[in-house]
């Protein structure tokens, strides 16, 4: 019997010695696989136990007997053979990693047991070691309250944002939770710090796919998962409005952000080679390029909201007042202009990619009036070209200088826009859109006004660069309107 004992105490100290070794997240795990039926069976195996151990006790005072030992057994090897298979039981539950739906409770009282505690870390292990849970109906609340944590998700964002999308994977495939409000914060992370996945990725890997042959078939390589997640199939974009969260962000940076705005307002020569890739405006504009560019290749016919740029413009033009010490003669005065010919520019590039695209009439345009045309990314592109050039011209915030400039940069593009097969009717819509500024629907006469002068300024060019054509179409648009 001190044998039995002395084994039943040992067994007991190297149990709790190994639980107390065991990881929080394999204690919380063992709280979760455990059922009802688990603890009955482990209540039965414990009586059982001591029933054998002290059994000559239990003999004395008349317990009944269940027989003779067999087989080999005795008190020592069925205590240690009873213990075994309970630990094996116990492991195998483990192994299998699934939770019995009557825990289901439970695993929403510990999640948000965590929450409250702030242990991110125990919950990420938790949520990721049963995702699937997360997708049930009854705990979709619960997961609804820690993926909108505000805490939670910054965490997320910033110590492990990779991982983020491994949830939104299964959130796609599983759940009918809809994540656009997890996204949406999650995105605003990203871009807030400017040391983040996404201006990381963006700038660094963005290089890819400039220098790569685009196409329809184009995938980011392994190493940009978030772009490879967003824009590998732009339709996760879209399905995400992951453009609204990256567009907001930006605004809402050059609204607050004074020491930003303050640096702008000048020159520096380590712009362009470094420090455009800490920007924000830079770093979204870069990302809207490659999304829209893929979507055209995809076949996706939504704008995907890259009106964004001229919202980005307006902010701009609001808070440019360049510092004393600008040379406002020259190429770009101040950050602020290079960001907005660089905004221009890649408009631009946009028309451009329609003579590349394999099947252009998934992406092409219900008329070419200049009304919106949501369904179609390269009619959008033209009219947001025009309303980005209409809030330039028409502010006295730029020299004359630089709206030339500017100016020119546009015509010399459509003009070879013209010259192009597939390109006519577009590159007409573009003129048309450049003219009237957008989609308006009433003239401005000012700006009518403002396009003449900048061409009379031009004459000598109108000439030698063959930029006839935009003199002449501003001539018929007058006589439409009848000036």
């Amino acid at each position: 019997m001190e044998a039995s004992i002395s084994l039943l105490t040992t067994i007991v100290g190297l149990g709790l010695a190994a639980f107390a070794l065991l990881p929080r997240e394999k204690i919380y795990n063992l709280r979760l696989y455990v059922s009802r039926t688990d603890y009955i069976f482990s209540i039965v195996v414990f009586f059982l136990i001591h029933y054998i151990a002290f059994f000559p006790i239990l003999e004395a005072i008349g317990m009944p007997s269940l027989g003779k030992w067999a087989f080999g057994f005795d008190q020592q090897n069925s205590i240690y053979m009873i213990c075994f298979f309970w630990a094996f039981y116990i492991a195998f539950k483990i192994y299998r990693d699934v939770i019995p739906k009557e825990n289901e409770g439970e695993f929403c009282k510990l999640i948000e047991e965590l929450l409250f505690k702030e242990s991110f870390e125990e919950i990420i292990n938790l949520a990721g070691n049963h995702s699937s849970l997360l997708f049930r109906e009854n705990i979709l609340p619960t997961t609804n309250k820690v993926f909108t944590n505000t805490k939670f998700v910054k965490f997320l964002s910033y110590r492990n944002p990779y991982i983020v999308l491994e949830i939104l994977h299964d959130f796609d495939n599983n759940s009918p939770w809809k994540a656009e409000k997890f996204v949406q914060m999650y995105v605003e992370n990203l871009v807030k710090e400017d040391n983040s996945i996404f201006y990381h990725e963006v700038n660094e890997f963005g290089g890819m796919f400039y220098g790569g042959i685009r196409g329809p078939n184009f995938q980011f390589s392994e190493q940009c998962k978030f772009l490879r997640y967003f824009l590998d199939d732009p339709r996760t974009a879209e399905k995400h409005i992951i453009y609204k969260p990256i567009g907001d962000t930006v605004i809402e940076i050059l609204r607050k952000d004074e020491s930003l705005n303050r640096s702008y307002n000048s020159w520096d020569r380590d712009f362009i080679e470094r420090h455009q890739f800490s920007c924000p405006v830079h770093t979204a504009v870069r990302f809207f390029d490659m999304m829209i560019i893929q979507s055209m290749h995809k076949g996706i016919s939504w704008h995907m909201w890259l009106y964004y740029f001229d919202h980005f413009v307006k902010e701009m033009i609001d808070r440019l007042s360049p510092n004393e010490d600008v040379n406002l003669e020259s190429e770009f005065p101040t950050i602020f202009h290079y960001l907005i010919y660089d905004l221009v520019d890649t408009n631009l590039n946009w028309i451009s990619e329609y003579q590349y695209i394999d099947n252009r009439d998934r992406i092409g345009w219900a008329n070419t009036q200049l009304s919106h045309d949501n369904r179609s990314i390269p009619k959008s592109a033209a009219l947001n070209l025009g309303l980005v050039m209409h809030r330039v011209l028409n502010s006295d915030k730029f020299t004359n200088r630089f709206k030339r400039y500017l100016l020119e940069i546009v015509i010399r593009r459509i003009r070879d826009f013209r010259q192009l097969q597939h390109m006519e009717i577009l590159s007409g819509i573009t003129v048309k859109s450049v003219i009237n500024g957008g989609y308006r629907y009433e003239p401005d006469l000012d700006y009518i006004d403002t396009l003449y002068e900048i061409c009379n300024s031009m004459e000598i060019e109108m000439v030698i660069n063959n930029f006839g054509f935009f003199q002449e179409s501003l001539d018929e648009f007058s006589r439409t309107i009848g000036r």
